[in-house]
């Protein structure tokens, strides 16, 4: 919900670079999610509802919303089917999750090939595709990363080696990465003696950034450096932290774990 609200409070910033064309379109949209805004910050700041009533009320409104804005987009790709609208109104969709992944690829086969070739658009069909090619059932691709040190460090190293492999995708500057370690701790401490090999491997990172604050976070486990954007592009990867479980013959068995998820998936297997 957060990365929503960001991309709704920068639609008043899109609406000035806007073409005039999609401009009619976007200003159409701009005072229903303005009120959405306005909504969710009025009931955010309410001292007398609780946190879950909270968050079910917002996710309430802005399925209207996402309604609202799906019937105006279908309307408008009736006659802007490759144009600067079609892919404008794409880019909006996919960005506020108006979207998921299959609706994305199933909307944009239905236009014209300036919408496929919008290089935006072209990148987040590739992700897409990568987030498939690498789904829980299929085997792990490897990369590898020098090291500080010279030395070229491989996923392959420790993941498809007859053992349970914990894979964490994560960087120095990344406050949710920092707050996944204790629960990969635990984790560490308790499977580990069973067999569980782990490796947190920073991307998107500097190479000192990352190997500092992993000392000063107490990761004691396995840890690749350097590996910048190549294993999140292999991965089709969006954000971090990311963390995936690697079985023993190198079959991925789940992805995008997070908190008590992380042990509960362990649980099945250990």
């Amino acid at each position: 919900m957060k990365r929503i609200i960001i991309a709704l409070l920068a639609l008043g910033a899109l609406l000035a670079g806007c073409k005039s064309v999609e401009r009619d379109w976007c200003g159409e949209i701009k005072a229903k999610e303005d009120a959405f805004l306005e909504y969710w910050f009025a009931v955010a700041d309410s001292t007398s509802l609780s946190d879950s009533l909270k968050e079910a009320k917002i996710d309430s409104c802005y399925a209207a919303l996402g309604k609202e804005v799906g019937e105006m987009a279908d309307e408008a790709l009736k006659t802007h089917t490759d144009d600067s609208v079609a892919i404008f109104i794409v880019k909006e969709m996919y960005d506020l999750e108006i979207l998921d992944d299959e609706g994305f690829v199933s909307l944009v086969e239905k236009l014209g090939p300036s919408v496929k070739a919008d290089e935006k658009i072209a990148r987040k069909l590739g992700r897409i595709v990568k987030v498939k090619e690498t789904a829980a059932g299929t085997h792990f691709l490897d990369f590898e990363a020098v090291q500080p040190s010279g030395d070229t460090l491989k996923l392959s190293d420790f993941a498809g080696r007859g053992k349970y492999c914990l894979v964490d995708f994560w960087a120095s500057w990344c406050g949710p990465c920092k707050g996944e370690i204790p629960n990969l701790r635990k984790v560490y401490d308790k499977y580990s003696r069973k067999g569980l090999v782990m490796v947190s491997v920073a991307v998107w990172d500097e190479p000192l950034a990352s190997v500092d604050t992993a000392a000063v976070y107490g990761i004691k486990w396995n840890h690749i450096v350097n590996a910048v954007h190549v294993p999140t592009d292999l991965y089709g990867i969006q954000g971090i932290p990311h963390i995936l479980l690697i079985g023993p013959d190198g079959t991925i068995l789940a992805r995008d774990l997070r908190g008590d998820d992380i042990a509960d998936t362990i649980d099945k297997y250990l």
